[in-house]
């Protein structure tokens, strides 16, 4: 019985880990450059910059523009941090406070600092989104 009941918590839980579907974030950058870093942010708590568990792809452009492929998205609210690393170092560099190279966030509009709830938006589905590329 002890078994029984043992298994069946184990497909429980195993049916409810797997079950939740998963999609496709795309992100296109109209940008010239060929070396992009993009982040898909996960949660608030250290927006504007990513979270331990963001995904992080880097890709080559092909001088005009990049696009990044998220694969295995789960449900749930995200942001995307995008940047054209000009020196290939795999970080954002800043000049004091402000970003030294073009960046960009989902959804946002320059007009102060990005606020999550401005720039996060909701998996439910295939996503494709387009990020513009600002320098400070």
């Amino acid at each position: 019985m002890k078994n029984l009941l043992s298994l069946i918590a184990f497909l429980f839980i195993t049916n409810i880990a797997f079950g939740q579907e998963k999609y496709k974030v795309t992100v296109k950058v109209m940008a010239p450059g060929e070396n992009f870093v993009a982040y898909l942010i996960d949660g608030d708590q250290n927006f504007p910059g990513p979270t331990p568990t963001s995904k992080l792809l880097k890709v080559k452009g092909d001088g005009t523009s990049a696009t990044f492929e998220f694969e295995e998205v789960l449900t749930g609210t995200y942001a995307v941090f995008v940047f054209n690393d000009k020196n290939n170092n795999s970080s954002l560099d800043m000049n004091g406070q402000m970003p030294a190279e073009p960046f960009g966030y989902s959804k946002y509009i320059v007009m102060g600092p990005p606020m999550w709830e401005d720039c996060s938006f909701t998996v439910e589905e295939d996503v494709e989104i387009s990020v513009r590329l600002v320098t400070l």
